[in-house]
């Protein structure tokens, strides 16, 4: 196996240990984490299924209110409660999926956008289920059977622990995935569909799958920023949150997952230095990112895995340079 193997899993588990003291706050950095698990599912859909979607908030905000339900209505512990809503965003994934990739290109974008704002509306009238305007309050973070292990999830430094852990073990299977027969099958797909459908492959229930893992991820993103939050807004299921992934997934090049996770750490870190220096913040992070997607060769999530490909090449016994001497 190649030594950029081994490497890239290293600088991940790296990043997240440093990420609170990068940020200055276990705070700050658990919500860099419970980004970046959206932003892993929106790499895998775009970068290879080829799907750019506009509707993860569906799956995030979903994630949140199934997580907040069970904890503060049906009385369960953390981890049990973010095992439910991973399975209802992945269900909800399948249901969507199956829908939207009856069509692709602009009119992808477009369902995935109506099924979004169905989601946020649905949300908001729903106001005896999820608080409507008023979201849901005061949601415990119930530490349950890990109690008697001696864990406490109150700790925020623990919590910031299980939700590094949770991102790092899905940052594997992202990377499991791309060396799979799977993930082959999904770049055929992306490259040449009809080639992919001729040679015997049922695409569409290969983008079915990619959607549904991704809407997985987000659904647990969501409902860990549920325990990190302790309320659920509407803004959780707003065309702005798919907005925040769809960015981040795109600054992080969309083909790399450890770029994901580079992308949205300084994304959030961004986010809160310049909110603290000004409170119309969002002017100067859209001209930020104008200048980056015009202004620089490489876009910010490219440089860790440019950097990594350097050093393994400095790394690895390279071929002898072969003359250029015509005999």
């Amino acid at each position: 196996m190649r030594l950029q193997s081994y490497l890239e899993p290293l600088v991940a588990a790296a990043l997240l240990v440093c990420l609170p003291w990068t940020l200055g706050s276990n705070t700050l950095a658990t919500e860099a984490v419970t980004l970046a698990l959206p932003v892993l599912g929106g790499t895998l859909i775009f970068g290879y299924s080829g799907l750019l979607s506009f509707g993860q908030a569906l799956f995030f905000g979903a994630g949140s209110y199934v997580a907040a339900l069970l904890m503060k209505e049906a009385g369960y512990a953390l981890v049990p409660a973010v095992a439910g809503a991973t399975v209802a965003a992945l269900a909800i994934g399948v249901a969507v999926g199956a829908v939207s990739i009856r069509r692709s290109g602009i009119y992808f974008v477009m369902l995935t956008l109506a099924f979004s704002n169905l989601g946020f509306f649905l949300a908001y009238s729903a106001s005896g289920v999820t608080g409507g305007e008023n979201g849901l309050l005061d949601v415990p973070r119930r530490t349950g059977i890990l109690q008697a292990l001696g864990v406490n999830l109150g700790d925020s430094t623990v919590y910031y622990g299980l939700c590094a852990a949770l991102t790092f073990v899905g940052y594997l299977v992202m990377l499991a995935i791309r060396r799979s027969a799977f993930g082959s099958v999904l770049r055929a797909v992306r490259q040449n569909e009809r080639r992919a459908v001729i040679l015997g492959y049922n695409a569409r229930i290969y983008k079915i799958a990619s959607f549904a893992i991704a809407a997985a991820f987000a659904g647990l993103g969501g409902a860990l920023n549920v325990g990190l939050m302790h309320f659920v807004s509407l803004s959780n299921v707003s065309v702005g949150m798919s907005e925040r992934i769809v960015i981040v997934t795109l600054l992080g090049g969309g083909q790399s997952f450890l770029a994901a996770l580079f992308s949205a750490s300084i994304f959030t870190g961004l986010s809160d230095m310049l909110a603290s220096l000004w409170p119309r913040w969002m002017l100067v992070l859209g001209l930020i990112i104008i200048v980056i997607a015009f202004g620089l060769e490489q876009r910010v999530g490219f440089a860790p895995r440019d950097i990594l490909r350097r050093l393994v090449l400095r790394v690895k016994p390279g071929k002898p340079p072969q003359s250029s001497a015509r005999t």
